[in-house]
């Protein structure tokens, strides 16, 4: 019986059942949401498991009127909230006293990411907040698949200032061998170091 970590916000707006626009244009619904959230709602939408599958499956971005958004979120989160195997999340969230699930918007509305600390030791597993090593060096560059640039670009830079601060480990998604990264913050300028091994 396991139990998945979704977003409150993100069944909000990627459910077309209570969403009628993610049928229509997912990007505009979630900028919809984002800007909802920015007016005070309680609600932060989660890096969503749809996006994920669609990613995982090789796809780009949807584009605005594409029902691919919609098709992923009935294929591979609607069933797991169906089953009652969702924990739906606002805002922060500990797994348990090491790990921590935290908003992290810009790549899009509520993408999230993990912070772990353990024994001294910390790290960042930051999904698509980066996508390239050089946006360590230039936090202010977005790929292309950022929906909400101005966000992704204050997000990348909290958690690089994190990283530097707390020598938390960077763990990325996009970046080759080895993967892993230490963060440097001298004035205003960010440095990375490769880990090997890690």
């Amino acid at each position: 019986n396991a139990k998945y970590l979704i977003s409150r916000t993100e069944n909000e707006i990627g459910n077309p059942d209570r969403n009628p626009a993610a049928d229509a244009d997912p990007q505009r619904a979630a900028l919809a949401s984002e800007a909802s959230s920015q007016r005070g709602d309680s609600m932060v939408r989660a890096h969503s498991a749809s996006e994920d599958a669609v990613e995982r499956a090789g796809a780009t971005r949807p584009e605005p009127g594409s029902s691919a958004r919609n098709h992923a979120y009935r294929d591979s989160v609607l069933p797991v909230i169906e089953a009652g195997q969702a924990v739906l999340l606002d805002g922060t969230h500990a797994i348990d006293d090491t790990m921590l699930v935290e908003p992290a918007p810009g790549h899009t509305p509520g993408h999230v990411i993990l912070k772990l600390a353990d024994q001294g030791r910390r790290a960042v597993f930051c999904g698509d907040v980066l996508h390239h090593p050089l946006q360590v060096y230039a936090p202010h560059w977005n790929s292309r698949f950022c929906e909400l640039p101005q966000a992704a670009r204050a997000t990348r830079r909290r958690v690089l200032e994190h990283c530097a601060e707390h020598q938390a480990l960077l763990f990325p998604v996009h970046f080759g061998a080895p993967h892993v990264a230490a963060i440097a913050l001298t004035g205003d300028a960010f440095a990375l170091r490769f880990v090997a091994g890690t």
